[in-house]
């Protein structure tokens, strides 16, 4: 059961992942592709907004959270 959800999670995660590329970036041969791949783990981590994070992309949203916790203590 696990196992599948893990599994059903990186399906998901790779079908969104190729969308991206599609949609908002270009490549024409292999080094390009490889560029192109580390551009947009970065986009996908740094920029694009994520709904489930108020909208905020992955690493600001767990910044601002680190951020705030400290301040708390």
């Amino acid at each position: 059961q696990r196992q599948m959800c893990i599994r059903d999670s990186m399906e998901s995660f790779w079908g969104r992942f190729k969308d991206t590329l599609r949609k908002h970036f270009r490549y024409w041969e292999r080094d390009d592709l490889r560029s192109t791949i580390e551009q947009a783990i970065y986009y996908f981590n740094n920029e694009r907004p994520v709904r489930k994070l108020k909208g905020k992309p992955p690493v600001p949203y767990e910044k601002a959270g680190r951020c705030d916790s400290h301040s708390e203590g």
